[in-house]
Formats: structure tokens, sequence, C-alpha cells
């Protein structure tokens, strides 16, 4: 699902802030499930989906409290779990990759590789992308394969992955890229190891540029900016950022420069603001967001993180979702850290009687758009004007069903949304 931002119109004008744990910042926390998440991923419906090793859960994403257990889902370690657009599905990777029907929770879709697979869902939420290890051979099996017709689209081999270990896919649906070791005269004494980080057309499977170093560690994680631009890898404790438009380093986060031990996972609040988790072998670690495009931190605290913590952004309550080694999960709210500064957008959007009413937009791009969004991902409405002359009120007249909707208003590079809830 598209991570909309309320937080980047709040953001822009943030002094730095460090300081402790504080219990007005969290949503909620749940220590209830004394059960370490080392994978999370945000549901359409805002609940979160996560675990360790072959256990999945789902936690309610507003209040923390336990929805369900899905079950020992694989015979190995999950090593990813991504999400479907509508919901519909999840899948993991780890020992074989399977896709899970949300509602129902078992599988419709399962294929084992001998030592490693791994796998990505497509934005259509109808195609995904497997990559698969090979016994006694230095290539991969790659494939596409639609579940809806439950035919393979496309089928081909991968010679420089030898082990995936991080797969992804563009929001766009134009790029795939995997992370893996490449293994030379395998099998044999002259066997040696080569990391790789290759970026693909996920509509062909050709592969396009191979960037990155040869340092041999395993990837952790593999995240696209949500306009498809950005390429973030978190490796051997690092996070580097890449442009996917001409394969440059944009940006790289040395723990060395930084309060940290190392960084365990990161994740995109919108296009150009992170999240970031630290590792460290102690009770507390730092935890910072970043404004990686001007290079500001923006929020810092070494109260939300212990070793290996791992994060993912929430947009339906605006909320980033933490974990913790001592077995706990939070949320933590990003309005409560919003009102630390005043909003420099002034925007208001309200909803009353079937209208949707926005002030104070002041435009620097020659089109605004505007989107209407439900809590499943799905745009109910989109629309384009142009900037306002003067500080008028934008009426959208819109019949709305009962619920949550998020409206989105995107003014070039620059992002703002917030949730409204009509109750008619």
């Amino acid at each position: 699902m598209k991570r909309f931002i309320m937080f980047l119109a709040m953001v822009a004008m943030m002094p730095l802030a460090a300081m402790s744990q504080t219990s007005d910042q969290i949503l909620w926390k749940n220590d209830s499930l004394k059960h370490r998440f080392d994978f999370i991923g945000v549901h359409p419906n805002g609940n979160i989906l996560g675990g360790s090793n072959t256990d999945v859960y789902e936690i309610n994403g507003s209040t923390g409290k336990f929805v369900r257990y899905f079950g020992k889902l694989d015979y190995d370690n999950i090593l990813n779990l991504t999400i479907s657009k509508d919901g519909k599905y999840f899948l993991i990777a780890g020992g074989a990759t399977k896709v899970i029907d949300y509602q129902k929770g078992y599988s419709v879709f399962g294929f084992g590789g001998n030592l490693i697979s791994n796998g990505a869902m497509c934005p259509d939420s109808k195609r995904i992308i497997v990559c698969t290890a090979k016994d006694n051979s230095d290539s991969s099996d790659l494939f596409i394969y639609n579940l809806e017709t439950k035919q393979y689209e496309k089928k081909t081999s991968c010679y420089e992955i030898s082990w995936p270990w991080s797969m992804a896919v563009s929001d766009d649906g134009n790029y795939l890229a995997i992370a893996g070791i490449f293994a030379t005269d395998y099998g044999t004494h002259d066997e040696a190891h080569y990391g790789r980080l290759i970026i693909f057309d996920a509509h062909t499977l050709a592969p396009i540029k191979s960037i990155g170093d040869s340092f041999v560690t395993r990837t952790f994680v593999l995240r696209f900016s949500p306009d498809s631009k950005y390429l973030g890898v978190v490796k051997g404790g690092m996070l580097k950022i890449w442009s996917v438009v001409n394969f440059n380093l944009v940006k790289q986060y040395n723990p060395v420069n930084r309060p940290f031990d190392g960084i365990s996972d990161y994740c995109f609040i919108n296009n150009n603001t992170l999240a970031i988790t630290s590792r460290a072998y102690s009770d507390s670690a730092w935890f910072e967001i970043d404004d990686f495009t001007s290079d500001q931190v923006l929020y810092r605290t070494n109260g939300f993180g212990s070793y290996e913590s791992k994060c993912d952004y929430n947009p339906i309550n605006n909320s980033l979702v933490l974990t913790n080694t001592k077995f706990w999960t939070i949320a933590l709210d990003l309005n409560k850290i919003d009102s630390m500064s005043e909003n420099p957008t002034g925007i208001n959007i309200n909803y009353q009687n079937g209208v949707i009413f926005i002030d104070n937009i002041f435009g620097s791009s020659p089109n605004i758009n505007i989107n209407i969004i439900n809590l499943l991902g799905q745009y109910i409405h989109q629309y384009s004007i142009e900037p306002p002359q003067n500080n008028c009120t934008i009426q959208i007249p819109i019949a709305l069903p009962n619920g949550s909707y998020i409206v989105q208003i995107i003014d070039g590079s620059k992002e703002y949304s917030k949730q409204i809830i009509v109750n008619n």
C-alpha cells in the first residue's frame, strides 16, 4: 500500500529532538505475546502482521491487541513478508515461498527451493515474482506467477544471484531488486562468494543494473521509496540509498558517524523521509527520523529500540510500528511528535454534508493532485486542479459512505495527507 503522508507536512520545520522515551508518544504497546517480531508488515486495513522463525501473528494496528495466530507457515525461517495492495494476500519467503489468503489463513500458492527461496508481491495484487536457489549451481531460478490465472508468465535464470536473501518490487511495478550472494566455482575448492544487488525489469525479468559492492554480508532489508525513485539497502549494519533513475549512491548512513552500533532496519515515511532503527548490545538503541535529501535529522531518541529492532510505517493512523527483542511491539504516534512544532503548511481538510473542504493550499507546481483513498488503498476519486491564486477554500462534492478515508494532496515533490472520518 502506498505510504500516505501526514508526517511530512508537519515535520519540514521540526527541530531535532533528542529525548528519552515518553509514554504520551506511544499509541499502544503489546508485550503480551512474549514473541519477538523479526519481520513485520502493515496490512491495508491498518493491522500489523509479524512474527519470527516460522510463526505469523496479527495484531490490531489501532490498539495493539492480539487478533489471531496464523500458525507455523514455513519449514524454515521466514526472511521476507510482503502484503498485496488490496489486502487479499500476503507472501512469506524463506525455506519456501508461499502466498497466504489473508481472510481464510491458508496457502494458495507454494514453491519450495532446495536451499532458499524468496519472493515479492507485485503492486497489481495478482502477480508474484519468485527467485529460488538451486543445488550445485551458481545461478537461481526466477519467475513470475499469476495468482488469478494460476499460470507462470515468465521464467528465466538469474546468473548473478546464487542465494537470494532479499527482494522488493517498486510501487510503480517497473523494477525488481534482488540482493544475495553469487557463488562461483560452486562445489569446488575454488568456490568464492560475492555480494550482489541487481535491479531488474519487473515485467521482463531482464537485468538492468548491478549496483553496490562485493561485500559478502547478508542483506536484511530492501525497500523502494513510494515514488519508486530510490532504493534503500541495509547491509552490514549500514544503510545506503540508491537512485533508481541514474543508479548513483545518494546517501550512506555509516554507524561510525552516529550513536549507533549499526542499523537494523528502516522504512520510508514518504519519498524523502526515513525512519531508521539501530541495533545495540544494550537495553536501548537509537531511533531517528531523517530527511535524507536535505541531510537533516528531524527526530532522534534512544528509548524505542533494542538489538535488531524492526520498523514499518502505518499510514492509517500516522504511526511507526517498532519491534524490540525484549518481546514487545509498539506504535509511535507521529501526531504527538508533530505537536512539538507548528504545521508549516497550514492546510486544513474537513468533510461535511457530502463535501470535502480544503483550506490554505498554496501550490508551487502547475497542477495539484488530490486523491481520495479508502483504507484498502483503493483510489475512490482522483482530481487535478490548478493552484489557487489566493487563500480560498477548495470544495470537492463527493458522497462518501460511512468510514475512514485518506485525502492525499500532491504538489510537485511535496505531499500531505489527512485521514477523515465520514459519519453520515
